[in-house]
């Protein structure tokens, strides 16, 4: 009885482990969110989501096959940089069809993965989900966007490195001026995540933050 009960002490989780752990529950929720914040935007047709159970709560998901993997390959290329501690900010950008930048959506994660614990772990799921349930109810607090905008992907890491060439296209956001609204922000032991919404207003940039608590 004794070793089965050091088994299940978190404390006696090896920290390879629980790094990898943490970091498919990172790559699993920024997938999620890119998901639900093409869904909440209207970037595509709601037929084209479906209903899917994820932290406990209903999520929309995309259910065409080649958006889906266009979504995991994207993400996943960010493991790398998650598992160095690398990973300073991934910005899902809503552009006009003539290119013009109209939304950001900027999640700021410097999470210190080196000493996260199980417990961090634990924490995950509840900051996950309510990060979600503010991106399913955000166009109530942002204003709308022109129909038929398209969605990139930017990543920022602290080296500077840039991420594998067929996933990311090096490029610099445009400059304007921000109005910050925030949308979800939390912390963890190890590290933080904060969610904020960068909106455009009479063609300048406006930040709005989701703040996670």
């Amino acid at each position: 009885m004794a070793e089965s009960s050091e088994l299940n002490d978190p404390a006696l989780v090896p920290a390879s482990v629980v790094r990898d752990e943490v970091v498919s529950a990172v790559l699993e929720f920024l997938e999620a969110s890119l998901h639900q914040i093409l869904h909440s935007r209207s970037i595509y047709s709601s037929a084209l989501f479906e209903r899917r159970r994820l932290y406990s709560t209903v999520v929309q998901a995309a259910r065409h096959p080649g958006l889906v993997k266009y979504i995991q390959g994207v993400i996943q290329s960010l493991k790398g940089a998650l598992l160095a501690s690398e990973l300073d900010k991934v910005v899902i950008a809503l552009n006009t069809d003539q290119g013009t930048l109209v939304e950001q959506f900027v999640f700021d994660m410097p999470m210190v993965l080196v000493n996260m614990s199980s417990e961090d772990v634990a924490e995950l799921e509840p900051l996950f989900r309510s990060t979600l349930l503010k991106l399913q109810n955000c166009s109530a607090l942002l204003e709308p966007i022109p129909a038929g905008c398209t969605f990139e992907i930017w990543a920022e890491c602290q080296s500077g490195d840039p991420l594998p060439a067929q996933a990311w296209v090096q490029q610099q956001p445009p400059e304007c001026e921000h109005r910050i609204i925030p949308i979800k922000s939390g912390h963890l032991t190890s590290g933080h995540l904060d969610l904020q919404v960068k909106s455009t207003s009479n063609g300048r940039l406006a930040s709005s933050s989701i703040m996670v608590h």
